[in-house]
């Protein structure tokens, strides 16, 4: 097929769509237009000649094609490449057109020597051999030449177009006009326009190989189009029976509609392909049968094979029948063999019918009819001309607690596993009656160490229903299968969650632990669950499930873990215990706050006391309170030691830890913590009491009196104390220094002191004046003094 236009087009594939021949664009700048057709089906009669009346006057002929006139400048450069040979058989009529100008041309012609360059290019370097003609610009070819016309490599080159099959029909709702002859005119534009997109649409759909759709002419009859269905170079193009048979599959459903167009379906034709006369398509469909396979289904002769076989082709045929409107063109073949102990089945059947079949609605109609046969067939294994159906599928992996298993269920052919998977499918089917389940099917089933797993596929149409929803309606109706005496294990369904909470000491957290996509994170991770797997594992066994979630998080600057596992079957381990083997787990990787485990929310059975003791040869600073300074690492580490020495011996000891500082001068908040059955909170303090000297060998002086709590713990009373008197006579001190101010203000206001003075003046008692001056009596036997008071 040769194609030129002034729209320079590209005819062949996008690149990568044929190894072979890359894509050809902007060829010719010609104003005129020319393709030919090179069938892949032809009838005799007609092969190598081309009919006159194929041809309007307006047509050129293929030696105008391949003059150098229509190849520009910019490709006429001599191209190294191996020797090419192309030789068309071409009638006498078509050479007698050599010189008659036209725009189309159809041949039906058969490529019979064609020699592929060494390395592709874009054209094929071509010569004609010519014993008339050796101008460039005079016709190759001419009535007098010969039919045979041979072209060998040379400076010229032609481009490699794709392959094409004819179609004609004839649209019934239109009147033809004389502006339809016009390629120019509106009306032909508007209507090949139309009729392309139709066309493209129904082969495109159908073929992966198709390229275009070129409409090139319209004549009288109500309006007659003629067109060429265009496929990639690289491949063969389809038979003209199937060019007509896709047509009339599009259009007979939607009575005889192309689009707006209205179609008389008799006169759909390619080539001599019309309605009617078309040859019998040809059906392939495959499934695996759920049943055992046994070596006489090789043999047609035994009756397992014959009744296989009728019952499996009396079932499709009338499922074809249908959906294809035909009628059995031949007897068909089936085969049976093995498919990992099932029944693999191969059918072919040929019908007579103008449709093509609708796969897709053939795949529809077999499901429907499923219940039709005595056997079970696995959905993803039904294949029709090599279309499967689209399901949902979910594999459930059923933890079965009853019935034990055997050695019988490994092989398909036992009726133990032929009984145990029935029971569990028609369980499945009861389950999902409502929701328009496919199928179930038990592929195998395999021991656990606390259950038998069955691997079972559910299929069911897509969009109906998802995996959490199906896992859910499975543990809400455990009891189907228990009524035929099989118990699933519920976390074999929807896995049971095993949630892990603990605190590392030896790791500060910094906000990058809290991206996990960091390579420094996920190590860390690693290291973590290094420790922590293999203790879970030694608990729950194969129920455990790997890859678990793990977060940190922040704990008073040191780091929290959160460790989330899944359970794919019941375990006997209880959450209790399983905290409980944490405390006492190997952790000379990490350092694990035992206090801190958590598993399911469940604390390890621990006695922790709280016990605050004075350091009196420290000063509280604020970076004792920061666990990441040097100071209250060097502080924490050698009380650590030091209590840990003193308490390693006590019964049950599990942990000491050094949690934080406060002032005064630095109390130190600590956390001795004992598995059950330790010694009581008095004992523990007692114990450090009676060993403050290895703290003091440490550089730390710890106040004995501190550690005091009731019931009273033995302290050893110091040298030297405050005396308490002490405290009283300063007491009375300071109460006379306020007394002394308050008496000297009221002696002043009240003159209290000049009424004192006179009171102690000393006067002689028992005096008397006489004449002006004083006599004294003698008293001899007494002495006294006597005071006058103020009035």
């Amino acid at each position: 097929m040769l194609s030129s236009s002034s729209s320079s087009s590209s005819l062949l594939p996008e690149s990568g769509a044929s190894t072979a021949f890359p894509n050809i664009t902007n060829w010719s700048s010609q104003s005129y237009s020319t393709q030919s057709s090179f069938s892949t089906e032809t009838s005799t009669s007609s092969e190598g000649n081309v009919s006159s009346s194929a041809f309007p006057s307006s047509y050129v002929s293929v030696p105008a094609v391949m003059n150098s006139t229509l190849i520009p400048s910019d490709v006429m450069t001599t191209s190294a490449v191996t020797s090419t040979t192309v030789s068309l058989n071409i009638s006498s009529e078509t050479q007698a057109m050599a010189s008659t100008s036209v725009s189309h041309l159809s041949l039906s012609s058969v490529i019979q020597n064609f020699t592929m360059p060494a390395t592709p290019t874009n054209f094929i370097n071509t010569s004609v051999a010519s014993t008339s003609a050796t101008s460039s610009t005079t016709p190759l070819v001419s009535p007098s030449q010969p039919s045979a016309l041979t072209m060998t490599s040379s400076t010229q080159r032609v481009p490699v177009v794709p392959v094409s099959q004819p179609l004609t029909f004839r649209v019934t709702n239109l009147q033809f006009m004389e502006q339809l002859k016009n390629p120019a005119s509106s009306e032909f534009i508007n209507l090949k326009k139309q009729c392309e997109d139709q066309l493209t649409r129904i082969y495109k759909n159908r073929y992966n190989n198709f390229h275009h759709v070129n409409v090139y002419r319209f004549t009288n009859g109500s309006v007659i189009v003629d067109a060429d269905i265009l496929f990639q170079n690289s491949t063969e193009s389809p038979l003209t029976d199937d060019i007509v048979r896709a047509l009339y599959s599009d259009v007979s459903p939607n009575n005889m509609h192309l689009g707006n167009l209205s179609l008389d379906a008799q006169s759909i034709r390619s080539n001599t392909s019309t309605i009617g006369m078309l040859g019998p398509v040809t059906v392939n469909i495959s499934f695996i049968i759920q049943k055992v396979y046994t070596s006489s289904l090789q043999n047609s002769s035994p009756n397992e094979y014959s009744a296989l076989k009728n019952s499996t082709v009396t079932w499709l045929e009338e499922i074809l029948k249908k959906v294809l409107n035909g009628t059995r063109a031949a007897p068909p073949t089936i085969t049976f063999s093995n498919q990992s102990q099932w029944i693999q089945t191969n059918a072919n059947f040929n019908f007579n019918t103008d449709f093509f079949l609708n796969e897709s609605q053939a795949l529809a109609e077999i499901w429907k009819a499923k219940r039709n046969i005595n056997y079970i067939l696995v959905p993803p294994s039904l294949i029709v001309n090599n279309v499967t159906s689209q399901f949902d599928h979910f594999n459930i992996l059923l933890g079965i607690l009853n019935p034990p298993y055997t050695t019988g269920l490994g092989d398909k052919t036992n009726t133990e596993f032929q009984n145990l998977s029935n029971d569990l499918e028609q369980s499945l089917r009861d389950i999902f009656a409502d929701q328009q389940l496919v199928e179930p099917i038990v592929t195998n089933f395999q021991k656990s160490s606390v259950s038998t797993i069955a691997s079972t596929d559910l299929y069911f149409p897509p969009g109906i229903t998802n995996e959490k929803a199906v896992r859910q309606k499975i543990v809400n109706n455990l009891s189907k299968f228990q009524n035929r005496n099989v118990k699933l294990d519920p976390f074999s369904v929807i896995p049971g969650t095993v949630n892990v909470l603990f605190t590392i000491l030896d790791e500060f957290y910094t906000t990058d632990l809290s991206n996990g996509a960091l390579e420094s994170t996920q190590k860390f991770q690693s290291f973590v669950l290094e420790w922590l797997t293999p203790a879970l594992t030694s608990a729950y066994g194969q129920s455990l499930q790997g890859n678990p979630n793990v977060s940190f998080s922040n704990e008073t600057q040191w780091v929290r873990v959160s460790a989330n596992y899944k359970l794919n079957a019941t375990s006997s381990a209880s959450s209790k215990s399983v905290a409980n083997s944490l405390t006492r787990w190997n952790s000379n990787s990490i350092m694990v706050l035992k206090s801190s485990i958590l598993v399911n929310g469940i604390k390890p059975d621990l006695v922790l006391y709280n016990i605050t003791m004075r350091i009196t040869n420290w000063d509280f600073t604020s970076s004792l309170q920061d666990k990441t300074s040097q100071d209250s690492q060097h502080l924490r580490g050698n009380l650590t030691e030091g209590l840990r020495v003193i308490l390693h011996g006590t019964p049950h000891f599990a942990e000491i830890v050094v949690n934080s500082f406060q002032s005064g001068s630095v109390i130190a908040n600590t956390n001795p913590t004992y598995f059950v059955g330790g010694p009581s909170e008095t004992e523990v303090r007692q114990v450090i009491v009676n060993n403050l000297k290895e703290l003091q060998s440490r550089g730390l002086s710890v106040e004995a009196s501190s550690l005091a709590t009731a019931p009273p713990v033995t302290v050893p009373q110091p040298e030297s104390s405050f005396p308490g008197y002490a405290v009283a006579i300063i007491v009375m001190c300071i109460l006379m220094i306020l007394a002394v101010p308050i008496l000297i203000i009221v002696a002043l206001r009240t003159d209290l002191c000049s009424k004192l003075a006179q009171a102690c003046a000393l006067k002689p008692p028992y005096t008397s004046v006489r004449d002006g001056y004083t006599e004294s009596i003698n008293l001899p036997l007494w002495r006294t003094h006597s005071y006058e008071l103020p009035r």
